[in-house]
């Protein structure tokens, strides 16, 4: 993937590429990545000369020069029982045959999410049986040496042996990892199929087994696997410096989640002085990033993203730079969703910062508030605070009077219902955050601390309704369950459209303690058990106003 192709020092007489490898340079990048991944699982140069042809003759809109390979017209898309087979093979062999493997890989990159559904439902089906009894170790040569033993009550199925053997070989892990994506995809977008009666491959008893219970199943048996696999204790964590490799800063510009790269300067920046990037990886997956961590070294903690990523941000010496601050962590792996790799990022971040900068002595987030404005906006306008009671004792007196002073009731002075209703009207509107005029101004006077006071709230009493023990920031719980402590509340940190959207602009520090591992623990235990929020004094104090009203 690493190869420029120079047309003119071809004209010119110099070596020129393979014929199908300089039309596959010419379609882009991307197309040139799917050549070095593929290749990294082992693919040969014929295949992927196949799967171009084939996709070359498959554009009518630009025919292609070359002709297919003799009897590549001939193949057509493997069937769910051929693709079964040949995993069927793979999974009875002591040793992976490297060349059926390839043959199993290529066929099943190239087809459509219908057809992977089929051949994964096959798989299921008939080796779904549990493996309890069996005294091999499903996860060697995936980074552990975790027993089928120690962990008889999950009861592994026997297509774990055909993931082992995938995950033996360079590229396979990133192939199982991606096929568990797959899974979620399936799931997601509501992909069915009827298994057909006269299927060879069914059993009487598995006729009766549901696709989505055999998906499922085949998901969360590799969810739980990759627990292990993918364990901190496996993992490593390595600076990434615009000097790296280039697919893998492109792959960081893709994935970046939190704030997205503007532009070349903007990538430019974040790697600049006073800046770090982290990466997560695998060591059998050496080639593809997990996660990757932004870090910005400087004198304090920050209140804006602007500080930070912005045009004009504060650059400070890294040498006298106290405070290491996470403003963006991102996961690039789909089918690693739910492994909590991103904390162990984290860990491994911080001892790397500190060895290079022993004057770090302070560790915090700049953190999205992702689901503030839609729970205000439900909070404002839900119908049990007509009463006066629940959510409008956040107001106090002087708060309803200021809100009258911008004219937003159009109902009774004294209904609680109608200060709500206005104040709803104001968050959707979104003018006055990046407003210049006077009334833009006194329109963020206003609301400034009546919107920090129920993000308070927001953060210290809002909790998941599948989970009432887990905050309802999605965030929010990340850093608190990891021992993380709920710093400061930031007005206008992010004044984006992006940040408005989510949070009217809001953003949070959290507090992380690497150098008190048992305080750090004890934080997480009393979020995980009691659903505990520790957080400052200064955001404890944004409800005081609030909770002496109610008192009184």
């Amino acid at each position: 993937e690493n190869v420029h192709y120079d047309e003119e020092k071809s004209k010119n007489g110099a070596p020129q590429l393979p014929t199908m490898r300089r039309w596959l340079l010419h379609t882009g990048p991307r197309t040139c990545r799917l050549i070095g991944g593929l290749e990294r699982i082992g693919f040969g140069s014929s295949y992927i000369d196949e799967l171009s042809v084939r996709n070359m003759s498959s554009r009518a809109s630009s025919p292609s020069p070359f002709s297919a390979p003799p009897g590549l017209e001939e193949k057509r898309s493997m069937s769910a029982r051929r693709m079964f087979i040949m995993m069927r093979d793979l999974k009875e062999k002591h040793s992976v045959d490297q060349q059926k493997l390839d043959r199993l890989c290529t066929w099943y990159l190239e087809e459509d999410l219908q057809a992977r559904a089929r051949a994964l439902y096959h798989l299921g089906v008939v080796y779904g049986e549990s493996l309890s009894d069996s005294k091999s170790n499903l996860f060697e040569g995936l980074g552990t040496e975790v027993k089928v033993e120690d962990h008889a009550d999950h009861n592994a199925p026997k297509y774990m042996e055909l993931f082992t053997n995938l995950a033996g070989v360079d590229g396979g892990l990133k192939f199982v990892v991606d096929l568990r994506a797959d899974l979620r995809a399936i799931k997601r977008k509501g992909v069915a199929f009827r298994p057909a009666a006269s299927s060879a491959t069914h059993t009487t008893d598995s006729l009766q087994q549901q696709p989505a219970e055999v998906w499922k199943r085949l998901e969360e048996d590799l969810h739980h696997a990759f627990k292990i696999v993918f364990a901190e204790k496996n993992l490593e964590a390595q600076r990434v410096t615009l000097d790296s490799d280039p697919v893998l800063i492109e792959d960081i510009q893709k994935y970046e989640a939190v704030h997205k790269i503007r532009d070349p300067d903007d990538l430019q920046r974040r790697f600049g002085e006073g800046r770090r990037c982290f990466g997560l990886f695998h060591p059998q997956m050496r080639q593809d990033i997990l996660a990757f961590v932004w870090v910005a070294l400087t004198p304090k903690i920050p209140s804006t993203i602007d500080s930070i990523i912005g045009n004009e941000a504060e650059i400070a010496n890294e040498k006298s730079a106290t405070h290491a601050v996470f403003y963006s962590i991102s996961s690039i792996q789909h089918g690693l969703a739910g492994v909590d790799i991103g904390v162990d990022l984290l860990h491994k971040a911080v001892p790397k910062l500190v060895e290079n900068l022993p004057g770090l002595s302070t560790f915090v987030t700049l953190s999205p508030v992702a689901k503030f404005r839609e729970w205000l906006i439900s909070t404002l306008n839900d119908e049990n605070n007509a009463s006066g009671s629940g959510h409008a004792n956040l107001l106090t007196h002087d708060d309803c009077q200021k809100l009258k002073s911008l004219a937003c009731e159009k109902k009774s002075k004294e209904d609680p219902k109608a200060v709500l209703a206005g104040l709803a009207e104001l968050v959707e509107a979104r003018k006055w955050a990046r407003g210049t005029s006077s009334k833009s101004e006194r329109v963020r006077a206003v609301l400034k601390p009546i919107l920090l006071k129920f993000c308070a709230y927001y953060f210290l009493h809002a909790k998941n309704p599948r989970n009432k023990l887990k905050a309802l920031d999605p965030v929010g719980n990340f850093h608190l369950r990891n021992g993380a402590v709920l710093h400061q509340v930031n007005w206008l940190g992010n004044p984006s459209d992006y940040g408005l959207e989510q949070s009217l602009g809001i953003m949070v520090n959290y507090k992380y303690l690497p150098f008190d591992e048992v305080q750090s623990n004890r934080n997480s235990e009393k979020y995980v058990a009691c659903g505990q929020v520790l957080a400052s004094r200064q955001v404890e104090h944004l409800l005081s106003t609030a909770n002496s009203r109610t008192s009184s």
